[in-house]
């Protein structure tokens, strides 16, 4: 385990992310005619049947859960409503996965005053952001676990902040980089010139040019705070041996595979009741 965050193998993790991820794009587990994933229940509910999963693991499946889900209506809102001037053009192109119902509710929502001043917001608030990190898809986690290995050393936050910041040679990015490259060299210089004074009692680089958030805990991944640092510092889990480990994911895959299916099957009983329902 790393020291501050959770330790997940990187394939394990890439296959829980990827349930998730599956998760958040099926409407059965988390209908999209809901304004926000919390209030989605059914995704959340169901995860503690799927996996053994830590309690200190909660926040980070709920961020990805939600991210996972506000993402994919994200990108249905820009293929499917954005690309098309009217209401009759947009119900000849729905998106396959959504039910034509809930795309009718989307688009409704999509139309409202609210709705547009929401969006417009958070536009705004985007082109706001400042150095934003280059990793795409790579979680900072996986990304701190491969500098621990290559350095043989857990790298500082000064560290993991260039490693997250940096940008190919001839790729287009379309956010400045002067601000970035400029606290970068700030936090070269005063850690330089600490190193010089060759003092104990040295401030860390990153936290005196970036200031130190009350709260989150940056670069280290999503859904990562102080308390949860604290949680898992003072845990007493025991790790078990990789041979019960297998075990475990054996049998729980084999119980997913069939709770999915009856679930699946339960929610179709569930439609098909209230579509006759709505026909009486």
């Amino acid at each position: 385990m790393t020291k501050d965050n959770l330790l997940v193998q990187k394939k394990d993790r890439k296959e829980l992310t990827r349930f998730l991820g599956t998760i958040a794009h099926d409407y059965n587990w988390a209908p999209f005619t809901y304004t926000n994933c919390k209030k989605s229940s059914k995704q959340g509910q169901n995860m503690g049947s799927k996996y053994i999963l830590p309690p200190e693991s909660g926040e980070w499946v709920y961020e990805t859960l939600d991210q996972s889900w506000r993402g994919f209506k994200c990108r249905l809102k820009k293929i499917h409503y954005y690309a098309y001037d009217s209401y009759e053009e947009r119900l000849e192109h729905p998106p396959e996965r959504v039910p034509e119902a809930h795309f009718k509710i989307l688009l409704a929502y999509w139309e409202t005053n609210a709705a547009k001043k929401t969006s417009l917001q958070n536009s705004e608030n985007r082109k706001e952001q400042d150095n934003m990190h280059t990793v795409g898809p790579v979680s900072f986690v996986m990304r701190y676990d491969k500098m621990l290995r290559e350095n043989g050393k857990a790298p500082s936050k000064r560290e993991m902040f260039e490693e997250t910041r940096r940008r190919k040679e001839g790729k287009f990015y379309d956010r400045p980089y002067d601000d970035t490259q400029k606290k970068i060299q700030a936090m070269r210089e005063l850690k330089a010139l600490q190193d010089d004074q060759n003092s104990e009692s040295h401030k860390d680089s990153f936290d005196e040019v970036m200031g130190n958030a009350p709260g989150s805990k940056r670069l280290h991944g999503l859904g990562v705070s102080r308390k949860m640092q604290k949680d898992i510092e003072s845990s007493t889990s025991l790790t078990l041996p990789d041979e019960v480990m297998d075990s475990i994911k054996k049998a729980v895959t084999e119980d997913v595979q069939k709770d999915i299916i009856t679930q699946r099957e339960e929610f179709a009983k569930e439609r098909e009741a209230h579509a006759a329902e709505m026909e009486r």
